[in-house]
């Protein structure tokens, strides 16, 4: 029996706000998802049925392709890693930010004012800047 649907992954990834009442909200990572069905009987020919976007996983971590993400593009941004945060429903990865340097060992979780945003996208290394 041929398996009539498959998940892979897009190979892209974007972050959401997950908002927590009286404190600033955590910005979480995603990555697209496709969704693929088997319109064949005697041979496979898979057609795309959706696209959604699904919190990552730490063993998502694996398979993901961030070195873009993670490397620092400008000489003034922050260094960044992934939390894991457990919730009602499960795990999600929290950016968070060094403030100072990496000796000091001081992380917080990023805000969105550290964010450069321009066009729709996000800038520079990750665009988290000093301000």
């Amino acid at each position: 029996m041929v398996a009539q649907f498959r998940i892979r992954d897009s190979g892209q990834f974007r972050f959401r706000l997950k908002h927590r009442w009286f404190r600033d909200p955590f910005i979480i990572l995603q990555k697209e998802v496709i969704e693929d069905k088997n319109t064949r009987m005697t041979f496979e020919q898979w057609r795309e049925v959706s696209r959604y976007w699904l919190d990552v996983k730490l063993e998502d971590l694996t398979t993901m392709g961030l070195k873009t993400l993670i490397s620092q593009r400008d000489p003034d941004s922050l260094p960044i890693c992934f939390k894991p945060v457990k919730r009602l429903i499960g795990w999600s990865l929290v950016l968070m930010v060094c403030d100072v340097t990496w000796a000091d060992g001081h992380w917080r979780p990023a805000r969105l004012q550290d964010l450069m945003i321009k066009d729709g996208k996000i800038q520079g290394g990750l665009g988290l800047v000093r301000r």
